[in-house]
């Protein structure tokens, strides 16, 4: 897979045009050194899908419009491509993900940064079908700078705080374990179809970060200022969010359903002072204590 130098060249083509220039795919051919329906697919594929305001006349592309697209837009919109050629519950997953990233407005997930994972195409369509087909794998797994095989029953390929993640079921010990997608190499299937219990699929759809364990969910309070509230009526943390009271300065009290403190523990600290913990009274000490402890350093 070229996936990156293609993401290089999108970018710089757009760019071009944004200047005002009038290109040509043979003038690109030679530029890039790539052959003309490489550089066809690129437009057909990509570029006139990000910016569909683009013209041709006497075989040159060009732009009229002075509106610049986000880099960042560009980016993730590739990454969409590229999830839609793996489909399936990746390709859903991921397009989710990337719809929040483009929400200018949405503070929980505009800082995040998407870790860039088209070089594995090839293993993540594997692991794909994998998961779709409840087909037992092996592979390499790497880990404080060694390597050993492992075989796993793949449940779901994830992306939590911009990292990838195959959540699965190791068949040595049975225990659901979160493997860092850039670490597995060498990818097989057996023929070995496997089970597990149905509740992991609601424990995986509600987790939200990789601190989530396979155990029976316990609720949290929060409250939420009116300064950021706006975006957690907009964009739920969670499946399980619920929003129980609105107050006429317009904050609000959230309950959510975590499986680990530490699921929401960064959240709330990353949105101090908005955000204050109501119940269950240990994570509000947890966060005191930390804070206290930072303050003292």
């Amino acid at each position: 897979m070229k996936d990156k130098s293609r993401l290089y060249r999108i970018l710089s083509i757009i760019s071009e045009l944004e200047l005002g220039k009038k290109l040509s795919t043979k003038e690109l051919s030679n530029k890039y050194k790539i052959d003309i329906r490489t550089i066809q697919r690129d437009f057909k594929e990509y570029i006139l899908e990000l910016r569909p305001e683009i013209q041709k006349q006497n075989n040159k592309y060009f732009l009229n419009s002075k509106t610049k697209s986000s880099k960042e837009n560009i980016i993730i919109s590739i990454f969409q491509n590229i999830a839609d050629n793996i489909g399936g519950e990746f390709s859903k997953n991921a397009n989710e993900l990337f719809s929040k990233l483009k929400d200018d407005e949405n503070i929980l997930y505009t800082q995040i940064n998407i870790e860039n994972i088209s070089d594995k195409l090839d293993i993540t369509k594997e692991i794909q079908n994998a998961i779709k087909n409840k087909t037992t794998i092996k592979c390499e797994y790497s880990i404080n700078n060694s390597s050993y095989k492992a075989t796993i029953n793949p449940l779901k390929l994830a992306n939590y705080s911009g990292y990838w993640y195959l959540i699965a079921i190791d068949n040595k010990d049975k225990v659901l374990k979160k493997y860092y997608f850039n670490e597995i190499q060498k990818v097989s299937l057996t023929n070995k179809i496997f089970t597990y219990e149905k509740n992991l699929d609601k424990i995986l759809a509600n987790a939200i970060s990789i601190w989530f364990e396979p155990k029976e969910p316990y609720e949290v309070q929060l409250l939420v200022s009116a300064t950021i509230s706006k975006y957690f009526q907009r964009q739920a943390l969670s499946p399980t969010q619920r929003i129980m009271k609105e107050y006429k300065d317009k904050s609000i009290e959230i309950s959510i359903d975590i499986t680990n403190d530490m699921e929401i523990i960064p959240i709330i600290k990353s949105y101090i002072p908005h955000i204050k913990v109501i119940v269950p009274q240990r994570i509000k000490d947890k966060i005191q204590k930390d804070i206290e402890k930072y303050m003292s350093n």
